[in-house]
């Protein structure tokens, strides 16, 4: 049949009407079908097609699998279509709760298909790849991401970017576990994170010997070290990449030769010159050399001292007491580790078990500072008081000289004590010389501008004791004003605190690193760690009322 140009368009419209038809119906029965197998599928937790997808998908490219793309085709990808590439698709568009429940369902139906390989799935970071999940300050740096972001950046910009690393490793403690940072580790490296370069999977084997070099102590932390291990030495003796770099030997060694460390030196190692601490020309300034080759200095014509249980610390050089003050300081000071600074966990109620190296060094402070508020007022004799403030007072200049600044507040803090300064009558017979070296290092002491003097003096300065007080009061301003936030009920970790937090661990650590072995007195030590007052502070100003009442003025 032959049609006419007139009748021709109405045929090609029909045409067109009936191809329109029936491809909305074909969608409408698509739709249909994937509905009723989602319905059938619901109850038993098992989402057919998609996994069937993501099966042929993981054995097409294998070590091109991102997260972002499984969340992805659990929107947009057909059963039937098994995309040829797999490159990260940056979503445009804010998920519901409810889309980003369902992706978390399905990726956790594939990890339970997969078996991930016999790792614990519970340690595993299950990250959703949106824009709002990794946020950036104004000049560009990092503020706020997800641990899977965290990750990723460490695994591509670590070795470009060393100072991301140091900060990492400083802090995770602080957002995660070992047991899962060691997993997620592993994954990225089987491929689950888009890893499709063998560099990555070998950056992952730095970052692990790196993690065992430097933060073994922290299996303390680990409820189950048993099965870290066991998911550690699984990994390494598998992959072909650590067989040939002998990974497995390495992180056997560093676990045999782990001892109990201090704060982690996750820094780069620079040569770091010793500033000396000048606060008048009168305060001690003695060279380490001659410090290590003085012998201790025992009290003299008393050779029995350490026969008798006694202890009186007026006997001894204030040199001495010094010295020795500053091996306890410097052992408790060594032992503070990153996850101890972290989170404000000095500030906890069960403050011993989660900070037990900074609460000891609390309770020591405290406690030697109101013993010697109490050995001053022991004396009724006026001039046996005025005798013990200058011992002490001699006993700041020592501590300065050996740069225990933590020590040198604590006695500070007994000579400023309110039951001490009242006793005018005491404190009229101090020396001139010694009012005078008191009011230097009250100067230096200063909480002016934020202890800009005492800072200046501690500041990249290895081997000195710094006062403790100065970086918790930062640390918990820091954990104050940064805190996390949540974005569709993910986690978001607030990087600024981190970096903040691992610049103070910095700080530690570069004192850590260079304090001075000093001879050890038994006697002292002992009788030094075991001082404490046995009257409170009330207690103390009521017995500073007995010893001089207050003057009654007509």
């Amino acid at each position: 049949m032959i049609l006419s140009d007139e009748a021709l368009p109405w045929v090609v419209g029909g045409g067109a009407l009936v191809v329109v038809a029936v491809t909305v119906g074909a969608s409408i029965v698509y739709k249909l079908v994937s509905r009723r197998r989602y319905l059938a599928h619901r109850d038993s937790g098992v989402n057919t097609a998609l996994l069937e997808h993501l099966e042929q998908t993981k054995k097409s490219a294998p070590k091109q699998i991102a997260y972002n793309t499984i969340m992805d085709s659990t929107q947009s990808t057909p059963a039937s279509h098994t995309p040829s590439t797999h490159t990260p698709v940056q979503q445009s568009h804010k998920p519901s709760r409810h889309t980003s429940s369902n992706q978390k369902m399905f990726l956790q139906l594939w990890l339970n298909r997969t078996a991930n390989e016999g790792y614990p799935l519970e340690d595993i970071v299950i990250g959703l790849e949106t824009p709002d999940h990794i946020q950036h300050n104004s000049d560009g740096s990092l503020k706020f991401a997800t641990l899977h972001k965290l990750v990723e950046n460490l695994i591509k910009n670590g070795n470009c970017q060393h100072f991301f690393k140091e900060e990492f490793f400083a802090t995770y403690t602080s957002f995660t576990t070992p047991n899962k940072l060691i997993t997620t580790l592993i994954s990225f490296s089987n491929g689950f994170h888009n890893d499709n370069d063998v560099k990555h999977e070998s950056v992952c084997l730095d970052l692990i010997e790196f993690w065992c070099r430097n933060n073994l102590n922290d299996l303390n932390l680990c409820t189950d070290k048993e099965r870290l291990f066991t998911t550690l030495f699984k990994y390494v003796n598998k992959s072909d990449l650590a067989k040939s770099k002998n990974v497995a030997s390495i992180l056997s060694t560093h676990i045999k030769e782990a001892q109990p460390a201090p704060l982690q030196s996750f820094m780069v190692n620079t040569p770091l010159q010793k500033k000396e601490v000048n606060i008048q020309d009168d305060l001690v300034n003695d060279s380490e050399d001659s410090e290590l080759e003085a012998g201790p200095i025992y009290p003299e014509g008393d050779s029995d001292f350490q026969t008798r249980n006694e202890f009186n610390i007026l006997e001894w050089s204030p040199k001495e007491i010094a010295r020795q003050l500053t091996i306890i300081e410097g052992n408790l000071l060594k032992q503070i580790s990153c996850y101890e600074l972290c989170k404000s966990r000095y500030l906890e109620h069960n403050m011993d078990k989660s900070a037990p190296h900074i609460a000891e060094s609390i309770h020591f402070f405290n406690n030697f500072s109101l013993w010697l508020v109490s050995l001053i007022l022991t004396f009724d004799d006026v001039e046996m008081r005025a005798a013990t403030i200058q011992f002490l007072i001699e006993l700041v200049e020592q501590l300065v000289g050996f740069g225990n600044f933590n020590s040198t507040m604590s006695v500070l803090g007994a000579i400023n004590n309110s039951a001490v300064t009242r006793l005018k009558a005491t404190n009229e017979l101090l020396p001139e010389e010694s009012i005078e070296m008191l009011e230097a290092v009250n100067e230096l002491t200063s909480s002016a501008k934020k202890f800009f003097n005492l800072r200046e003096a501690v500041e990249g300065t290895p081997g000195c004791i710094p006062f403790l007080g100065i970086f918790l009061t930062d640390l918990s301003l820091i954990e104050s004003v940064n805190k996390d936030k949540k974005v569709d009920d993910v986690e978001l970790i607030n990087w600024n605190r981190c970096k903040y937090t691992a610049n103070i661990c910095k700080q530690l650590q570069v004192c850590q690193s260079g304090l001075v072995k000093y001879q050890e007195i038994e006697f002292l030590q002992t009788h030094l760690r075991s001082v404490v007052s046995e009257l409170s502070e009330d207690d103390l100003y009521e017995r500073s009322l007995c010893v001089e009442p207050r003057s009654n003025k007509a």
